[in-house]
């Protein structure tokens, strides 16, 4: 009688154990997604971005980010490659993934991605950037997305809280802006807005007398590298609206930083050819023509 009780015992303890086991192992094989892990389980999943300029415009070089992603920990770690972002100052521009597809990566394995983002635009991205998945609590890395080089996930702890607080409230700042000013003049991709460029330019150049010739045509330079009237200037990073000036069969660009018209009396004409080979623009459809000081 004890033998045979004892002998159950023996096997419900098997069982016990059998059953925790199983349940651990099916655990461990269900893949979690990225953002479900502890906190010191994605720090065991290391990402690795690396940067490279991968062709370039008449404007503006753009750039290229292979991903390599290490999984550390014990866990299968589910990732959808097109939840990856790129925070910017200007959200608008944000480039996205070009990768839709969702990858299982299993413990101590490793899987490359070419080309995750493409065809980034230094006259997109204008301020700083961090990489992240799915959303800002999701921080991986705080790169220059605008210069060649590798940065990974473990390099976040050397860079300071307030550089990613404020690359973020900058995103929040401008999303707020881009949703309340859509279709106002504040919208530098907006008729609106050109159209306010223009008038501003006529204002001073007229106060300056400089409308009063024979006939003069003043047209808006549209970017076409990032489809809006915003210029960048490569050696400083001032934005600038440009407006080119025709007249006796001449033509000439004129400068003006943004939000500043006044700019145009201290700022010289820009070299054409040289402006010409750096940037991609094209002339809008917003122009006037003044003859002997009067609008035509």
């Amino acid at each position: 009688m004890k033998k045979g009780l004892l002998t159950g015992v023996i096997i419900a303890f098997i069982g016990i154990v059998f059953l925790v086991y199983n349940n651990r192992t099916i655990l461990f094989n269900k893949a979690v997604d990225y953002t479900k892990l502890s906190k010191a389980n994605k720090h065991k999943v290391i990402f690795t971005f690396k940067i490279r300029q991968s062709g370039s415009t008449p404007a503006d070089p753009y750039y290229a980010i292979n991903t390599t992603i290490k999984n550390n920990s014990k866990y299968k770690v589910k990732i959808n490659l097109e939840d990856f972002k790129i925070i910017g100052d200007r959200p608008k521009y944000n480039p996205k993934p070009t990768k839709n597809r969702t990858l299982t990566i299993n413990p101590n394995h490793k899987v490359e991605i070419t080309n995750l983002f493409n065809k980034i635009s230094g006259q997109a991205i204008l301020g700083g950037n961090l990489i992240a998945y799915k959303d800002s609590s999701n921080i991986l890395a705080c790169p220059d997305v605008t210069k060649s080089y590798t940065v990974k996930s473990s390099d976040l702890a050397s860079v300071s809280k307030s550089q990613i607080s404020s690359i973020l409230e900058n995103e929040k700042a401008n999303t707020n802006n881009s949703i309340s000013k859509a279709s106002s003049a504040d919208d530098d991709t907006s008729d609106a807005y050109a159209k306010t460029v223009l008038n501003s330019f006529v204002k001073v150049y007229k106060k300056q007398g400089y409308l009063n010739v024979y006939k003069i045509k003043l047209t808006v330079l549209k970017n076409d590298d990032n489809d809006s009237y915003i210029f960048k200037d490569q050696q400083n990073g001032a934005r600038m609206n440009i407006i080119r000036e025709d007249q006796d069969g001449k033509y000439m660009y004129h400068p003006m930083v943004v939000n500043n018209p006044d700019s145009i009396i201290e700022l010289q004409p820009l070299n054409v050819s040289l402006f010409e080979s750096k940037y991609n623009a094209v002339k809008s459809i917003f122009s006037v023509t003044y003859k002997d000081n009067k609008k035509q």
